[in-house]
């Protein structure tokens, strides 16, 4: 009933379990690093399981851009900062494990709830990328911003494979090579987005702090060893790790 669809991969990962690797802080060391995971080896690999698990193909892998942490208590210039701080978190194994890890308090809930949420003192912060943090005015609720870069969220651009299989062989390479230029435009796109929605809110008063990136990238190797471990995935990390 559906032929395409463009799903988080937080979300997608309750279908397929590979995904749920890639909710780990600091998987990619830059945005050819993304596209060299997503384009090579281990993208072939996140394709396979996508058609054993559910039936489906993954043509590309877009991106919302890199998170920040946002948060209504105080700026966040150390890891000591998010001590005892609650945190709305995503679904999945990886980002509340980060947020533990990292001294905050994961709160999972639903997207719907976070404005009202942070208004009602239920959490004190969430993460998300500029673009929507500025699209749903959580930065009414919550000022302090961290320039964390903690995840690159990635999105699988999915095809239904009975869909897939229709198509001829070169309907079907023909479609591959676009959805990949495609994901490689909107990377660049949303870089771009996001930088101009930080600008925006800047001027309506968001404090923005850009904590040195050392401390949360060592525990953020450490956080990958675990879930990947956890995951039964320790291959899956490591081809990642090459293809830097």
């Amino acid at each position: 009933t559906l032929d395409i669809s463009v799903a988080a991969f937080a979300h997608a990962a309750s279908f397929i379990p590979e995904l749920d690797l890639f909710g780990a802080p600091f998987l990619f060391v830059d945005e050819a690093h993304f596209s060299n995971v997503f384009n090579g080896e281990v993208g072939e690999i996140l394709d396979k399981a996508a058609q054993d698990h559910y039936g489906i193909r993954l043509l590309s892998t877009f991106t919302s851009g890199y998170r920040l942490l946002f948060n209504n208590k105080r700026p966040v210039e150390t890891a000591a900062d998010l001590v005892g701080i609650k945190v709305r978190v995503m679904g999945g194994e990886a980002n509340a494990m980060t947020w533990s890890v990292f001294g905050a308090l994961p709160t999972p809930m639903p997207y719907s709830e976070v404005y009202s949420a942070l208004q009602a003192g239920v959490i004190d912060g969430a993460e998300n990328e500029p673009v929507s943090i500025l699209l749903n005015r959580f930065y009414e609720n919550a000022p302090y911003f961290a320039l964390t870069k903690h995840l690159v969220l990635p999105m699988g651009v999915f095809i239904s494979g009975a869909v897939y299989d229709k198509l001829p062989a070169d309907y079907q390479r023909i479609l591959k090579e676009e959805a990949v230029k495609a994901a490689a435009w909107e990377m660049t796109y949303i870089t771009e987005e996001n930088v101009k929605a930080i600008g925006e809110m800047e001027k309506m008063g968001v404090q923005v702090t850009t904590p040195d990136p050392s401390v949360f990238q060592a525990q953020g190797k450490e956080i990958q060893d675990l879930v990947a471990k956890k995951l039964g995935l320790t291959d899956l990390l490591e081809k990642v790790r090459a293809a830097e």
